[in-house]
């Protein structure tokens, strides 16, 4: 009886503690609304932050687990990873939204396109992407192995973080994004997260599970290589193109990059390959995730290759490489860290809820057991 009470009440409060962050942020939202700390302008040279570090990350998440749900053949698990993939790319929404500052901005979007432009071809597939999945998801739930809105949700689920790696490399003068490389790096990030997302969800009794870890430590490599190609062109490279780069291995932000290089990359490989705990791997690895996107957008932003002297405000400039200036290191405003709680905390909500609604008519599983030692 008490495992019952005790089972039922643990999500309701988690659901509170939600709606309180979820209303604390929105305070924080307008606090921090036309211009005020936590909204970016266009006509500012400013490191975006929180926001788009949250958006990419939650983008990456969001594709990967629905990728995964529409290739597996397992009704139940990839209905719940279905789920998963929709409330993570509805939260990336949220958080594009907070960075534009207001729903007014986000409307322009679609009233008054630019459709030559790279952020209308990304907002084009991130819509895509969440249609497809809600599609996916409702057919999911009859009881069908659809075949239409699967290959359509494994479409999108490509072409969104391709869309968006070819949106940062475009934009003029951010010379830390130009790299082609970034393309590969996205759809690979994607992939990983995808992966690490369903290890974390709990499925400890999947039929082959010895099959995962040996994807998840594939995945990790294919990572790793991908940036250790990134700093070896680095090291070689004597233009201005590297400066960014170079600097996140040796300035200020040096702690984060060696932890997402050794704790977020090099550890999980090791473990896997050891056969250690493969949920633990796969939590470092989506850390590891988390980080590299903040590097990537502290990257894009650290040198203002664009001066003042072509309309965009420059932030206050320290001594960088090569007698270069760059921008102040970034730190996070009190606003953005509550709106970026928010973002999560509705993601864990809407999770919530939903799983709740369709495991009534579905054979969804639910309470899943965590992994603790995965040895085979």
């Amino acid at each position: 009886m008490n495992t019952t009470k005790n089972g039922s009440t643990k999500p309701m409060l988690i659901n509170i503690v939600c709606i309180a962050v979820i209303l604390i942020g929105a305070w924080a939202w307008f606090r921090g609304y036309a211009g005020r700390p936590g909204s970016a302008h266009l006509d500012q040279y400013t490191v975006w932050g929180l926001y788009i570090t949250l958006f990419l990350f939650l983008e990456a998440t969001g594709v990967g687990a629905m990728f995964i749900a529409a290739v597996s053949k397992d009704l139940k698990y990839r209905l719940q990873l279905a789920l998963a993939g929709v409330v993570s790319l509805a939260a990336a929404s949220l958080a594009i939204m907070a960075d534009l500052g207001g729903i007014g901005n986000s409307w322009r979007m679609f009233l008054t396109p630019n459709l030559s432009s790279p952020i209308f071809l990304d907002v084009l597939f991130l819509s895509l992407a969440l249609l497809c999945g809600l599609f996916f998801i409702v057919t999911l739930s009859k009881g069908k192995q659809p075949k239409i809105s699967a290959a359509a949700t494994a479409l999108m689920s490509v072409l969104l973080p391709f869309g968006t790696a070819i949106l940062f490399i475009t934009l003029p003068g951010r010379m830390g994004w130009s790299s082609s490389l970034e393309v590969a790096v996205f759809l690979a990030q994607a992939a990983l997260a995808g992966l690490c997302c369903f290890i974390i969800l709990g499925y400890r009794k999947f039929d082959d599970f010895g099959k995962l870890s040996k994807w998840l430590m594939s995945f990790l490599i294919i990572n790793l290589a991908l940036i250790v190609g990134e700093i070896t062109l680095s090291l070689y490279d004597s233009g201005i193109e590297s400066l960014p780069l170079r600097t996140l291995m040796t300035g200020e932000y040096a702690i984060l990059f060696w932890l997402w290089i050794i704790g977020g990359l090099v550890c999980p490989i090791v473990m896997t390959f050891y056969k250690k705990s493969t949920a633990m791997a796969a939590g470092l690895g989506l850390g590891g995730i988390l980080l590299a996107k903040f590097l990537f957008v502290i990257k894009g932003n650290m040198y203002p290759f664009l001066r003042a002297g072509q309309g965009l405000k420059i932030d206050i400039l320290n001594s960088g490489l090569a007698g270069h200036q760059k921008v102040a290191a970034y730190i996070p405003t009190f606003e953005e860290c509550l709106v970026a709680f928010a973002v999560v905390a509705f993601m864990i909500l809407a999770y919530n809820l939903l799983s709740q609604v369709f495991a009534k008519t579905t054979a969804m599983p639910q309470n899943l057991e965590t992994e603790k030692e995965i040895s085979g």
